[in-house]
């Protein structure tokens, strides 16, 4: 599939501008090597997808700024942990859209089952779970606690 179709290079410059600092940077900073902790800045950002299963999908749940100095050593190497940290980024910034975030799954079902599948298969760090519970939990209406229904 051709994510040229899914280019929306507006919202991604309206994007940057309204974004100038990296959104999970403080978030990861405390959980990074020590050499990439020292080494890492908020500022100099670039544009990540965070799901790009159907190529890359311009929608704003789709869309976060991460700092050029983790983004390569930190994102790409650990891209389980890092989508659940971007995810939970855009729940909290209220910019979590389920039927966006299908899309990028490549289904069209509007109901969060795709990502729901994903967090609840996704093998991630311990520091990380507390997160994905967060995600699922926002995803099926329920609280959750060491993995059961509260």
């Amino acid at each position: 599939m051709n994510s040229r179709t899914h280019e929306d290079l507006v919202l991604r410059d309206v994007y940057r501008l309204q974004n100038p600092r990296c959104e999970i940077y403080d978030i990861v900073l405390h959980h990074l090597p020590r050499w990439l902790q020292k080494d890492s800045r908020p500022w100099n950002c670039q544009l990540h997808h965070i799901i790009h299963h159907c190529g890359r999908i311009d929608v704003l749940s789709n869309l976060i700024m991460v700092s050029s100095d983790i983004h390569v050593p930190w994102v790409h190497a650990n891209p389980v942990d890092a989508r659940i940290v971007c995810l939970h980024a855009k729940l909290r910034k209220r910019e979590f859209n389920v039927g966006e975030l299908d899309r990028c799954f490549g289904k069209n079902r509007g109901s969060g089952q795709p990502v729901l599948a994903w967090i609840e298969e996704a093998k991630c760090s311990s520091w990380v779970y507390p997160l994905a519970e967060e995600l699922i939990g926002a995803l099926t209406g329920e609280k959750r606690k060491g993995g059961d229904v509260v």
